[in-house]
């Protein structure tokens, strides 16, 4: 991680946690101990930080958000922890650019396995080895899936699920691609191999509404590792919700699976929709677009 941690908790054993957490990985820190010690210590460290980790305190709820608020640096990535699922707590981080939020109660372990993702953060670099020598460095993992739905139901959290296809398969630019993805979604974000070329990315805390805000990383991730690999590859994309858009996995990956399928479809189109005969349209597309065809 580039730059020092900045703490702001308050729960004592959360608190002797991440300390051992950021000791074991030789991570700089500096604590704030009271309300106006944080603005002190972020603005002597400025240019110096790289990670904020913010306790959320409900009993002053309004002030709580005004100190997160109030680290207006983007290059410092922002961690919020709250002891409650809260539509109103997610929302409100979401719009502050909270980059990632933990539910307390939270196992030291799974805490640790959290924020190394993110301490730990591998370098980007680009293979020499041609395309046929590249190996796939994790398989599809449904257990992760189930785990993250259950976790989902028990928290009564919303899920969101992105299917993504990179559509030069085996390429060098397969590990530029996800690993400049990661440095850009929350740590409490997966990104799963689903197979060759196809990645999925499990979002907890993330409603529909704010999907497009998955989406858009992909696709700043997507330029950048083309910068990087000078590749110049098609990546589609589409996301569903759990609850919304289905109660099991199979319900979902047949959605994503529509989903991709009809984004290939619309992107090879040629001319406008107006132009397009609708009925043969609607013979090739998975999903029911019978309402309204939608304008990509």
């Amino acid at each position: 991680m580039k730059g020092k941690a900045l703490l702001n908790v308050y729960t004592h054993q959360i608190k002797n946690d991440l300390l051992s957490i950021l000791v074991q990985n030789n991570c700089d820190f500096v604590e704030v101990f009271e309300p106006d010690d944080l603005a002190f210590k972020y603005n002597l460290m400025k240019g110096k930080l790289g990670l904020y980790i913010h306790e959320l305190d409900e009993e002053n709820y309004t002030k709580s958000l005004e100190n997160i608020k109030s680290i207006t640096d983007t290059n410092i990535r922002c961690i919020i922890l709250i002891h409650r699922y809260s539509s109103q707590i997610i929302e409100d981080a979401l719009a502050l650019k909270v980059k990632d939020i933990i539910v307390l109660p939270i196992e030291p372990s799974n805490l640790a396995s959290k924020l190394k993702s993110y301490i730990n953060e591998p370098k980007v670099t680009v293979s020499s080895e041609s395309s046929r020598s590249h190996k796939i460095t994790e398989q599809f993992d449904r257990k992760i899936v189930d785990d993250e739905m259950n976790r989902s139901k028990r928290g009564n959290y919303p899920l969101s699920i992105v299917l993504i296809e990179y559509a030069q398969k085996g390429t060098k630019g397969h590990e530029v691609f996800k690993q400049t993805l990661k440095k850009l979604l929350r740590t409490t974000d997966i990104v799963l191999e689903y197979s060759q070329g196809e990645w999925l990315i499990l979002c907890p805390f993330t409603p529909k509404s704010y999907i497009v805000e998955v989406e858009n990383k992909v696709r700043i991730a997507h330029k950048q590792s083309s910068k990087i690999s000078g590749e110049q590859v098609t990546v589609y994309l589409y996301g569903v919700t759990f609850p919304d858009n289905g109660e099991s996995f199979e319900m979902l990956e047949k959605e994503l699976k529509d989903g991709i399928h009809d984004s290939i479809i619309f992107s090879n189109l040629e001319g406008t929709l107006s132009q397009m005969d609708k009925e043969v349209l609607q013979t090739k597309l998975k999903r029911n677009y019978s309402k309204k065809i939608r304008r990509w």
